[in-house]
């Protein structure tokens, strides 16, 4: 684990974003490996897309991918729905 501490108490502050606005800060996110919810802790959320147990880029990716389509409305599309 990355030193991250469940138990800890942290202030966040919440800011409300146009739906363009939260899209566009949404695509932007990066990616983060982590086997446990809690390897990719508060902050770090806040700047990665992740998912517990994908352990490698390219499923991230590949993740990633299944959610864009589903958010556009094109999750029909996807090899992985069938």
């Amino acid at each position: 684990m990355s030193g991250a501490n469940p138990n800890s108490q942290s202030e966040f502050l919440f800011e409300a974003l146009d739906p363009e606005d939260a899209i566009d800060y949404f695509e932007r996110k990066g990616f983060a490996v982590g086997f446990d919810w809690r390897d990719v802790w508060q902050a770090e959320h806040a700047r990665a897309f992740t998912v517990a147990k994908a352990m490698s880029i390219d499923l991230l990716q590949d993740i990633r991918e299944l959610v864009d389509k589903a958010r556009l409305g094109d999750a029909k599309k996807s090899p992985w729905l069938g």
